[in-house]
Protein backbone atom coordinates (compact mmCIF):
# COMPACT_ATOMS: atom_id res chain seq x y z
CA UNK A 1 0.00 0.00 0.00
CA UNK A 2 1.46 3.15 -1.00
CA UNK A 3 1.59 6.16 1.82
CA UNK A 4 -0.18 9.42 1.46
CA UNK A 5 3.12 11.22 0.46
CA UNK A 6 3.72 8.91 -2.49
CA UNK A 7 0.16 9.39 -3.96
CA UNK A 8 -0.74 11.74 -7.22
CA UNK A 9 -1.15 15.29 -5.68
CA UNK A 10 -3.55 16.35 -8.61
CA UNK A 11 -5.84 13.31 -7.55
CA UNK A 12 -5.74 14.66 -3.87
CA UNK A 13 -6.57 17.76 -4.51
CA UNK A 14 -9.13 17.19 -6.78
CA UNK A 15 -11.06 15.21 -4.30
CA UNK A 16 -10.78 17.99 -1.60
CA UNK A 17 -12.06 20.19 -4.11
CA UNK A 18 -15.04 17.97 -4.53
CA UNK A 19 -15.75 17.21 -0.67
CA UNK A 20 -15.44 21.09 -0.14
CA UNK A 21 -18.09 21.92 -3.12
CA UNK A 22 -20.47 18.78 -1.62
CA UNK A 23 -20.11 20.43 1.41
CA UNK A 24 -20.93 23.63 0.91
CA UNK A 25 -23.98 22.97 -1.67
CA UNK A 26 -25.47 20.94 1.23
CA UNK A 27 -25.00 23.29 3.63
CA UNK A 28 -26.81 25.71 1.29
CA UNK A 29 -29.36 23.45 0.82
CA UNK A 30 -29.56 21.72 3.82
CA UNK A 31 -33.63 21.58 3.94
CA UNK A 32 -33.91 19.90 1.07
CA UNK A 33 -31.83 17.08 2.80
CA UNK A 34 -35.00 14.24 3.64
CA UNK A 35 -32.78 13.16 6.35
CA UNK A 36 -32.65 17.23 7.57
CA UNK A 37 -36.12 18.62 6.99
CA UNK A 38 -37.98 19.52 9.83
CA UNK A 39 -41.85 19.09 8.70
CA UNK A 40 -43.90 17.01 5.91
CA UNK A 41 -44.40 18.01 2.37
CA UNK A 42 -47.89 18.55 1.08
CA UNK A 43 -49.90 19.29 -1.96
CA UNK A 44 -53.09 21.18 -3.02
CA UNK A 45 -54.40 21.67 -6.42
CA UNK A 46 -56.62 25.08 -7.13
CA UNK A 47 -58.06 27.20 -9.54
CA UNK A 48 -55.40 29.92 -10.01
CA UNK A 49 -52.32 30.51 -8.20
CA UNK A 50 -53.85 34.25 -7.49
CA UNK A 51 -50.66 36.03 -6.52
CA UNK A 52 -48.97 33.17 -4.26
CA UNK A 53 -45.53 33.38 -4.73
CA UNK A 54 -42.44 30.27 -3.68
CA UNK A 55 -41.73 30.90 -0.14
CA UNK A 56 -45.12 32.16 1.12
CA UNK A 57 -45.60 31.44 4.48
CA UNK A 58 -47.83 28.25 5.34
CA UNK A 59 -50.44 29.05 8.17
CA UNK A 60 -52.62 26.67 10.31
CA UNK A 61 -54.82 28.11 12.31
CA UNK A 62 -53.81 31.33 12.43
CA UNK A 63 -50.22 30.44 12.89
CA UNK A 64 -47.04 30.23 10.66
CA UNK A 65 -46.06 26.09 10.62
CA UNK A 66 -44.47 26.12 7.30
CA UNK A 67 -43.90 27.24 3.70
CA UNK A 68 -44.44 27.26 0.04
CA UNK A 69 -42.30 25.12 -1.85
CA UNK A 70 -43.05 25.20 -5.11
CA UNK A 71 -45.76 26.19 -7.80
CA UNK A 72 -46.47 24.24 -10.82
CA UNK A 73 -49.09 24.16 -13.91
CA UNK A 74 -50.24 20.07 -14.08
CA UNK A 75 -53.47 19.19 -15.88
CA UNK A 76 -55.72 19.26 -13.06
CA UNK A 77 -54.78 22.84 -11.78
CA UNK A 78 -52.15 24.44 -10.32
CA UNK A 79 -50.30 22.02 -8.24
CA UNK A 80 -49.07 23.95 -4.65
CA UNK A 81 -46.34 22.06 -3.00
CA UNK A 82 -45.70 23.02 0.44
CA UNK A 83 -44.42 21.82 4.41
CA UNK A 84 -45.60 21.82 7.35
CA UNK A 85 -44.21 21.20 10.61
CA UNK A 86 -44.07 17.26 11.99
CA UNK A 87 -46.20 18.05 15.06
CA UNK A 88 -49.44 18.75 12.89
CA UNK A 89 -51.89 16.86 12.19
CA UNK A 90 -53.76 16.78 8.90
CA UNK A 91 -56.46 14.76 8.81
CA UNK A 92 -58.46 13.49 5.39
CA UNK A 93 -60.58 15.97 4.61
CA UNK A 94 -58.18 18.81 5.13
CA UNK A 95 -58.81 22.38 2.91
CA UNK A 96 -56.40 24.43 2.05
CA UNK A 97 -56.98 28.43 1.25
CA UNK A 98 -54.84 31.09 -0.46
CA UNK A 99 -55.48 34.09 1.13
CA UNK A 100 -54.75 38.00 1.29
CA UNK A 101 -53.00 39.16 4.81
CA UNK A 102 -52.44 43.04 4.06
CA UNK A 103 -53.90 45.70 1.58
CA UNK A 104 -51.20 44.98 -0.34
CA UNK A 105 -51.79 41.86 -1.94
CA UNK A 106 -49.23 39.34 -0.05
CA UNK A 107 -50.65 35.84 -0.04
CA UNK A 108 -50.76 33.27 2.76
CA UNK A 109 -51.63 29.72 2.18
CA UNK A 110 -54.01 28.83 5.12
CA UNK A 111 -54.64 24.90 5.91
CA UNK A 112 -57.19 23.73 7.81
CA UNK A 113 -57.21 20.83 8.94
CA UNK A 114 -60.35 18.58 8.79
CA UNK A 115 -61.15 14.52 9.36
CA UNK A 116 -59.78 11.85 10.76
CA UNK A 117 -56.56 9.80 9.96
CA UNK A 118 -54.42 11.36 7.67
CA UNK A 119 -53.76 13.38 4.45
CA UNK A 120 -51.90 11.04 2.06
CA UNK A 121 -52.38 12.51 -1.43
CA UNK A 122 -52.51 16.05 -2.84
CA UNK A 123 -55.95 18.16 -1.63
CA UNK A 124 -58.37 18.37 -4.50
CA UNK A 125 -59.64 21.54 -5.82
CA UNK A 126 -63.18 20.61 -4.10
CA UNK A 127 -61.60 21.38 -0.67
CA UNK A 128 -59.20 24.61 -2.16
CA UNK A 129 -59.95 28.19 -2.40
CA UNK A 130 -58.33 31.27 -4.74
CA UNK A 131 -58.40 34.75 -3.62
CA UNK A 132 -60.24 37.07 -4.62
CA UNK A 133 -57.90 39.85 -6.98
CA UNK A 134 -59.64 43.30 -6.35
CA UNK A 135 -56.93 44.86 -8.99
CA UNK A 136 -57.77 42.35 -11.46
CA UNK A 137 -61.31 42.90 -10.85
CA UNK A 138 -61.22 46.78 -10.95
CA UNK A 139 -58.95 46.02 -14.21
CA UNK A 140 -61.70 43.86 -15.86
CA UNK A 141 -64.49 45.86 -14.55
CA UNK A 142 -62.60 49.00 -16.58
CA UNK A 143 -61.90 47.15 -19.35
CA UNK A 144 -65.72 46.12 -19.34
CA UNK A 145 -66.92 49.65 -18.94
CA UNK A 146 -64.84 51.28 -21.34
CA UNK A 147 -65.87 48.64 -24.21
CA UNK A 148 -69.72 49.79 -23.67
CA UNK A 149 -70.86 52.19 -25.97
CA UNK A 150 -73.12 53.86 -23.49
CA UNK A 151 -75.59 55.71 -26.04
CA UNK A 152 -76.58 52.42 -27.39
CA UNK A 153 -76.93 51.47 -23.76
CA UNK A 154 -78.83 54.44 -23.17
CA UNK A 155 -81.21 54.22 -26.43
CA UNK A 156 -81.74 50.41 -26.09
CA UNK A 157 -83.18 51.22 -22.25
CA UNK A 158 -85.28 54.07 -23.54
CA UNK A 159 -86.95 51.86 -26.47
CA UNK A 160 -88.04 49.41 -23.68
CA UNK A 161 -89.24 51.97 -21.58
CA UNK A 162 -91.31 53.41 -24.59
CA UNK A 163 -92.98 49.69 -24.92
CA UNK A 164 -93.56 48.77 -21.83
CA UNK A 165 -95.26 52.20 -21.12
CA UNK A 166 -98.82 50.93 -20.98
CA UNK A 167 -98.21 48.49 -18.83
CA UNK A 168 -99.24 48.39 -14.99
CA UNK A 169 -98.38 50.96 -13.06
CA UNK A 170 -96.15 48.96 -10.76
CA UNK A 171 -94.02 47.68 -13.73
CA UNK A 172 -94.31 51.13 -15.52
CA UNK A 173 -92.75 52.79 -12.25
CA UNK A 174 -89.83 50.26 -12.24
CA UNK A 175 -89.13 50.50 -16.03
CA UNK A 176 -88.72 54.40 -15.33
CA UNK A 177 -86.43 53.58 -13.27
CA UNK A 178 -84.46 51.80 -15.60
CA UNK A 179 -84.82 54.56 -17.85
CA UNK A 180 -83.80 57.12 -15.19
CA UNK A 181 -80.50 54.82 -14.38
CA UNK A 182 -79.66 54.48 -17.86
CA UNK A 183 -79.44 58.51 -18.19
CA UNK A 184 -77.70 59.06 -15.27
CA UNK A 185 -74.98 56.38 -16.51
CA UNK A 186 -74.88 58.28 -19.61
CA UNK A 187 -74.70 61.87 -18.11
CA UNK A 188 -72.23 60.37 -15.78
CA UNK A 189 -70.01 58.43 -18.55
CA UNK A 190 -66.66 60.37 -18.17
CA UNK A 191 -66.73 60.68 -14.30
CA UNK A 192 -67.54 56.91 -14.05
CA UNK A 193 -64.41 56.05 -16.75
CA UNK A 194 -62.19 58.52 -15.13
CA UNK A 195 -63.22 57.19 -11.51
CA UNK A 196 -62.17 53.76 -12.95
CA UNK A 197 -58.85 54.72 -14.30
CA UNK A 198 -57.51 56.37 -11.02
CA UNK A 199 -58.39 53.37 -9.30
CA UNK A 200 -56.46 51.21 -11.65
CA UNK A 201 -53.55 54.14 -11.10
CA UNK A 202 -53.99 53.48 -6.99
CA UNK A 203 -53.72 49.77 -7.07
CA UNK A 204 -50.87 50.29 -9.64
CA UNK A 205 -49.45 52.63 -7.23
CA UNK A 206 -49.66 50.35 -4.12
CA UNK A 207 -48.61 47.30 -6.03
CA UNK A 208 -45.33 49.49 -6.86
CA UNK A 209 -44.84 50.61 -3.25
CA UNK A 210 -45.35 47.24 -1.60
CA UNK A 211 -41.94 46.72 0.07
CA UNK A 212 -41.72 50.05 1.05
CA UNK A 213 -45.66 50.07 2.75
CA UNK A 214 -44.48 46.74 4.19
CA UNK A 215 -41.38 48.65 5.77
CA UNK A 216 -43.40 51.52 7.43
CA UNK A 217 -45.92 48.94 8.59
CA UNK A 218 -42.76 46.88 9.99
CA UNK A 219 -41.59 50.10 11.45
CA UNK A 220 -44.50 50.74 12.84
CA UNK A 221 -44.93 47.62 14.84
CA UNK A 222 -40.98 48.21 15.96
CA UNK A 223 -42.53 51.73 17.56
CA UNK A 224 -45.47 49.98 19.12
CA UNK A 225 -42.85 47.16 20.62
CA UNK A 226 -40.49 49.86 22.30
CA UNK A 227 -43.60 51.75 23.84
CA UNK A 228 -44.70 48.62 25.09
CA UNK A 229 -41.13 47.27 26.76
CA UNK A 230 -41.10 50.81 28.27
CA UNK A 231 -44.89 50.70 29.59
CA UNK A 232 -42.82 49.77 33.43
CA UNK A 233 -41.12 52.74 32.96
CA UNK A 234 -44.17 55.04 32.09
CA UNK A 235 -46.02 53.24 35.08
CA UNK A 236 -43.60 54.23 37.23
CA UNK A 237 -43.81 57.73 36.28
CA UNK A 238 -47.32 57.60 36.31
CA UNK A 239 -47.07 56.27 40.28
CA UNK A 240 -44.59 59.42 40.87
CA UNK A 241 -46.50 61.89 39.61
CA UNK A 242 -49.69 60.64 41.50
CA UNK A 243 -47.74 60.29 44.77
CA UNK A 244 -46.49 63.72 44.11
CA UNK A 245 -49.87 64.90 43.51
CA UNK A 246 -51.11 63.34 46.70
CA UNK A 247 -48.14 64.53 48.87
CA UNK A 248 -48.94 68.41 47.15
CA UNK A 249 -52.56 67.63 48.71
CA UNK A 250 -51.55 66.89 51.80
CA UNK A 251 -49.40 69.74 52.17
CA UNK A 252 -51.85 72.29 51.89
CA UNK A 253 -54.40 70.70 53.44
CA UNK A 254 -52.32 70.94 56.53
CA UNK A 255 -51.11 73.98 55.73
CA UNK A 256 -54.50 75.57 54.13
CA UNK A 257 -54.64 77.79 57.43
CA UNK A 258 -51.48 79.36 57.47
CA UNK A 259 -51.25 79.82 53.52
CA UNK A 260 -55.23 80.94 52.78
CA UNK A 261 -54.14 84.98 54.16
CA UNK A 262 -50.69 84.54 51.91
CA UNK A 263 -52.77 83.80 49.42
CA UNK A 264 -55.35 86.53 49.65
CA UNK A 265 -52.75 89.44 50.32
CA UNK A 266 -51.11 87.78 46.94
CA UNK A 267 -54.45 87.94 45.50
CA UNK A 268 -55.28 91.49 46.51
CA UNK A 269 -51.74 92.57 45.32
CA UNK A 270 -51.92 91.07 41.61
CA UNK A 271 -55.92 92.58 41.74
CA UNK A 272 -54.21 96.15 42.36
CA UNK A 273 -51.38 95.39 39.93
CA UNK A 274 -54.68 94.70 37.60
CA UNK A 275 -56.47 97.56 38.07
CA UNK A 276 -53.15 99.91 38.00
CA UNK A 277 -51.95 98.10 35.02
CA UNK A 278 -51.71 101.73 32.93
CA UNK A 279 -49.95 103.45 35.88
CA UNK A 280 -47.53 100.81 36.04
CA UNK A 281 -46.72 100.40 32.35
CA UNK A 282 -45.98 104.32 32.50
CA UNK A 283 -43.78 104.07 35.46
CA UNK A 284 -41.99 101.30 34.10
CA UNK A 285 -41.28 103.69 31.05
CA UNK A 286 -40.62 106.67 33.22
CA UNK A 287 -37.67 104.76 35.42
CA UNK A 288 -36.03 103.70 32.02
CA UNK A 289 -36.12 107.37 31.05
CA UNK A 290 -34.64 108.45 34.35
CA UNK A 291 -31.65 105.96 34.36
CA UNK A 292 -30.88 107.09 31.25
CA UNK A 293 -31.23 111.07 31.94
CA UNK A 294 -29.54 110.09 35.42
CA UNK A 295 -26.39 108.29 33.42
CA UNK A 296 -25.83 111.20 31.26
CA UNK A 297 -26.34 113.75 34.36
CA UNK A 298 -23.45 112.03 35.95
CA UNK A 299 -21.41 111.95 32.63
CA UNK A 300 -21.64 115.27 32.14
CA UNK A 301 -22.19 116.89 35.08
CA UNK A 302 -19.60 118.55 37.56
CA UNK A 303 -18.42 115.12 38.82
CA UNK A 304 -17.50 114.58 35.23
CA UNK A 305 -15.88 117.92 34.95
CA UNK A 306 -14.02 117.38 38.06
CA UNK A 307 -12.41 114.28 37.13
CA UNK A 308 -10.83 115.66 33.77
CA UNK A 309 -9.15 118.68 35.94
CA UNK A 310 -7.64 116.34 38.67
CA UNK A 311 -6.45 114.15 35.36
CA UNK A 312 -4.81 117.60 34.21
CA UNK A 313 -3.58 118.20 37.49
CA UNK A 314 -1.97 114.85 37.91
CA UNK A 315 0.01 115.28 34.43
CA UNK A 316 1.03 119.02 35.31
CA UNK A 317 2.79 117.81 38.85
CA UNK A 318 4.22 115.16 37.27
CA UNK A 319 6.01 117.40 34.53
CA UNK A 320 6.81 119.42 36.94
CA UNK A 321 9.09 116.93 38.49
CA UNK A 322 11.24 117.00 35.03
CA UNK A 323 11.14 120.48 35.42
CA UNK A 324 8.57 121.36 32.74
CA UNK A 325 5.94 123.86 33.49
CA UNK A 326 3.05 123.10 31.83
CA UNK A 327 -0.90 124.59 32.13
CA UNK A 328 -4.27 124.17 30.92
CA UNK A 329 -6.49 125.94 28.30
CA UNK A 330 -9.11 126.65 29.06
CA UNK A 331 -11.32 126.02 25.61
CA UNK A 332 -8.98 122.84 25.44
CA UNK A 333 -8.96 120.08 27.76
CA UNK A 334 -5.22 118.46 28.10
CA UNK A 335 -1.99 119.53 28.85
CA UNK A 336 -0.35 122.28 27.13
CA UNK A 337 3.59 123.44 27.31
CA UNK A 338 3.15 126.68 25.76
CA UNK A 339 1.09 126.60 22.45
CA UNK A 340 1.76 122.73 22.23
CA UNK A 341 -0.25 119.82 23.18
CA UNK A 342 1.85 116.95 25.53
CA UNK A 343 -1.05 115.01 27.07
CA UNK A 344 -4.44 113.91 26.06
CA UNK A 345 -7.34 113.29 27.99
CA UNK A 346 -10.41 110.72 27.20
CA UNK A 347 -12.52 109.46 29.30
CA UNK A 348 -16.21 108.03 29.61
CA UNK A 349 -18.23 107.55 32.69
CA UNK A 350 -20.99 104.90 32.94
CA UNK A 351 -24.20 105.04 34.55
CA UNK A 352 -22.97 103.51 37.71
CA UNK A 353 -20.07 106.27 37.64
CA UNK A 354 -17.14 103.86 36.58
CA UNK A 355 -14.68 105.49 34.33
CA UNK A 356 -13.30 103.61 31.34
CA UNK A 357 -9.81 105.04 29.56
CA UNK A 358 -7.84 107.76 30.56
CA UNK A 359 -5.18 109.94 29.82
CA UNK A 360 -1.96 109.89 27.17
CA UNK A 361 1.12 111.24 28.34
CA UNK A 362 3.18 111.66 24.94
CA UNK A 363 6.94 110.47 26.09
CA UNK A 364 9.13 109.45 23.74
CA UNK A 365 6.28 109.55 20.54
CA UNK A 366 7.28 110.23 17.32
CA UNK A 367 5.75 113.15 16.41
CA UNK A 368 6.16 112.79 12.49
CA UNK A 369 3.28 111.15 12.41
CA UNK A 370 1.35 113.77 13.90
CA UNK A 371 2.24 116.22 10.73
CA UNK A 372 -0.42 114.54 8.45
CA UNK A 373 -3.34 114.85 10.78
CA UNK A 374 -4.59 118.02 12.87
CA UNK A 375 -3.83 116.28 16.49
CA UNK A 376 -7.56 116.54 18.08
CA UNK A 377 -9.58 118.62 15.22
CA UNK A 378 -7.45 121.98 17.00
CA UNK A 379 -6.44 123.63 13.90
CA UNK A 380 -3.35 125.90 14.57
CA UNK A 381 -2.24 123.78 17.76
CA UNK A 382 0.85 121.35 17.35
CA UNK A 383 1.80 118.65 19.73
CA UNK A 384 5.12 117.69 21.86
CA UNK A 385 6.74 115.57 23.77
CA UNK A 386 8.70 115.18 27.37
CA UNK A 387 11.90 113.77 25.32
CA UNK A 388 11.55 116.49 22.81
CA UNK A 389 11.76 118.95 25.36
CA UNK A 390 14.31 117.56 27.55
CA UNK A 391 16.72 116.42 24.50
CA UNK A 392 17.07 112.69 25.58
CA UNK A 393 14.75 109.73 25.76
CA UNK A 394 13.04 108.88 29.07
CA UNK A 395 12.88 105.12 30.34
CA UNK A 396 9.18 104.73 30.57
CA UNK A 397 9.15 102.57 34.24
CA UNK A 398 10.47 106.60 35.27
CA UNK A 399 7.54 108.26 34.16
CA UNK A 400 5.39 106.05 35.15
CA UNK A 401 6.63 106.00 38.91
CA UNK A 402 6.37 109.61 38.90
CA UNK A 403 2.43 109.63 37.51
CA UNK A 404 1.45 106.74 39.75
CA UNK A 405 3.11 108.77 42.96
CA UNK A 406 0.91 112.11 41.50
CA UNK A 407 -2.41 109.98 40.76
CA UNK A 408 -2.05 109.28 45.25
CA UNK A 409 -1.66 112.53 46.00
CA UNK A 410 -3.97 114.06 44.08
CA UNK A 411 -6.80 111.66 44.69
CA UNK A 412 -5.70 111.78 48.31
CA UNK A 413 -4.68 107.28 47.89
CA UNK A 414 -2.53 105.01 49.36
CA UNK A 415 -0.02 103.70 46.55
CA UNK A 416 0.44 99.59 47.11
CA UNK A 417 3.09 98.09 45.37
CA UNK A 418 3.30 94.54 43.75
CA UNK A 419 6.47 92.41 42.68
CA UNK A 420 4.12 90.96 40.03
CA UNK A 421 0.47 91.46 38.31
CA UNK A 422 -0.28 87.88 39.38
CA UNK A 423 0.35 89.11 42.73
CA UNK A 424 -2.05 92.40 42.31
CA UNK A 425 -4.93 90.06 41.26
CA UNK A 426 -4.97 88.16 44.62
CA UNK A 427 -7.76 90.08 47.18
CA UNK A 428 -6.53 90.15 50.81
CA UNK A 429 -7.28 88.18 53.04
Amino acid sequence: MKSFQERNPLIIGAIAVAVVVAVCVAALNYTRLPFLSSGSTYAAYFDEAGGLVTGAPVQVSGFKAGQVKSISLDSQGVLVTFTVADGIRLGERTEASINTISLLGNKVLEVTPRGAGHLSGAIPMQRTTSPYQLPDALGDLTATISGLNTDQLSSALQTLSDTLRDTPPQLKIAVEGVARFSQTLDARDAQLRNLLANASKATTVLGQRTDQIVQLVHDTNAVLAALHSQSAALEEISANISALAQQIRGFIGENRATLKPALDKLNGVLATIDNRKTEVQQSIKGLSTYALSFGESIASGPFFKLYVANLEEILILALASFGVSAQRLPSHPGVWVGDEKIASIGVRIDARAVTHHGFALNVNTDLTFFRWIVPCGIVGKSVTSLSRILGRALPLREVAEIVADCFGKVFRMERVRFDSASEALVPSS
